[in-house]
């Protein structure tokens, strides 16, 4: 593809790691929290414990701890980061047929651990996803209910540190 001006812009990126070489190490974490909207079906497979693929929750569990192991290797601008504990938990809203998903991730280094929070909330909620998804299709093959809803970093903290 010929773009006009695309030389310029090669020679102009900044596509790098930041370097973080100069922070001292600080203890850290953070809480990312999302949604995943499913269809009554769906929430009834869960709860009954007949979705095809197996248990959602610990297949779920298992994506979203590797999805924040691995993070550097989804999103190149991150560090790879010593992670000191994670931990996912749920919540189901049985009634408006929302599951609700926290992960925590705890750091001690020299940058936070935001990102690797977020991606493994987004392995677990789409392997939750994948699971049910026989059951959230509609009569087209589209899914038209199923959403993941209000992906943020609930909490994020800083716990100790000379530099800020």
């Amino acid at each position: 593809m010929d773009v006009a001006g695309s030389e310029d812009l090669a020679e102009q990126s900044s596509i790098g790691i930041v370097d973080i070489g100069d922070k001292s190490d600080a203890d850290r974490r953070a809480i990312a929290v999302g949604c995943l909207q499913i269809t009554k079906s769906g929430m009834e497979h869960i709860l009954l414990g007949t979705v095809a693929k197996g248990d959602v929750f610990e297949a779920a569990k298992i994506a979203g701890l590797l999805a924040v192991k691995a993070t550097p290797m989804t999103l190149p601008h991150c560090h790879p980061i010593p992670i000191d504990a994670a931990q996912i938990e749920w919540s189901i809203d049985q009634v408006r047929c929302v599951i609700e998903c926290s992960v925590s991730v705890r750091t001690r280094g020299r940058t936070g651990a935001e990102m690797d929070a977020l991606n493994g909330l987004s392995a677990a909620l789409l392997c939750i996803w994948d699971m049910v998804k026989p059951y959230e299709k509609n009569e087209h093959g589209q899914y038209p209910s199923t959403k993941i809803l209000d992906m943020r970093i609930a909490d994020k903290q800083k716990i100790s540190s000379s530099d800020e």
